[in-house]
């Protein structure tokens, strides 16, 4: 119990106060509607912040570890410092979206609730199902794109950004800063499996950090299409992981966000409602 007390600790402090995007220029929701805020509770108190992405009006897509190191109290295991071990309970989960700047919930529009959430058991990747959906007025909230191509891996050089949110002053605003993807030697991390993960770096060669995870890599262009989910940090950052910004390929488990949204639209009689497109 002391080593996940130790690990929830460090956790928290990490997603709590220490995100930073350095290099990016702050930007508007218009600009990235289709962001989302994840805020994580244990026992009512905020334990920590991810992102993600609007997938659908009623689905946010993001990474699994924004979604574990919250205790279950059913949950009897011989290895309680496996983050496997404790997966957020829906009603411990606040997704905010359509908002360019985040301070105080009482005052923010768009925030919701959880109904479930849904875990690919292999891979770093989590479905967030709402309790109520999303009004997608394509100016401040809009889906993603997603590749139909489960065999999609980017080449080296191709141009990307990612977003998230940074605390400047009071406020919590949102940033954007361009990325290009790095195959090869260039990429310095240790493993890398060149079909799941992908290693993206500043264009710019100054110092990204990022240390929210379940943030996008998006495709630098005009089609709002999302290639990545962001995983692990540079060393330089939060002196944990060794290397460059790491992606989960979202084109690896197109096929299982597309089956979880399925299942979901048969329970609510709705369409599933994912953009997929070519690339």
């Amino acid at each position: 119990m002391r080593s996940f007390i130790a690990t929830a600790l460090l956790f928290i402090v990490l997603c709590k106060d220490g995100y930073e995007v350095v290099g990016s220029n702050e930007i508007r929701i218009e600009d990235a509607p289709y962001m989302a805020y994840i805020v994580k509770y244990i026992d009512e108190i905020e334990a920590g912040v991810c992102e993600g992405t609007i997938i659908s009006e009623w689905h946010i897509l993001t990474a699994k570890r924004c979604l574990t190191y919250v205790e279950m109290p059913e949950f009897e295991s011989d290895d309680e410092t496996d983050p496997d071990n404790w997966l957020s309970e829906p009603q411990d989960i606040s997704v905010v979206v359509g908002n360019s700047r985040i301070d105080d919930f009482v005052n923010l529009e768009n925030v919701f609730a959880v109904k479930n959430v849904a875990f690919e058991e292999n891979n770093d990747i989590a479905i967030i199902e709402l309790d109520d959906k999303i009004v997608l007025d394509g100016v401040l909230t809009r889906k993603v794109n997603l590749l139909n191509n489960a065999t999609y891996v980017p080449q080296h050089g191709t141009k990307c950004r990612v977003e998230g949110w940074d605390k400047d002053s009071d406020e919590i605003r949102l940033f954007r800063s361009h990325v290009n993807v790095s195959v090869g030697e260039e990429c310095e991390v240790n493993v890398l499996d060149e079909f799941t993960e992908i290693c993206a770096m500043d264009s710019s060669d100054s110092e990204l950090c990022l240390v929210r995870s379940g943030g996008p890599l998006m495709l630098d262009d005009d089609t709002f299409t999302q290639i990545g989910i962001f995983l692990h940090e540079p060393a330089e950052c939060i002196g944990i992981n060794d290397g460059d910004p790491i992606y989960f390929n979202v084109a690896a488990k197109i096929k299982w966000i597309q089956e979880v949204l399925y299942d979901s639209a048969i329970s609510k009689k709705t369409q599933p409602g994912v953009i997929l497109v070519q690339h």
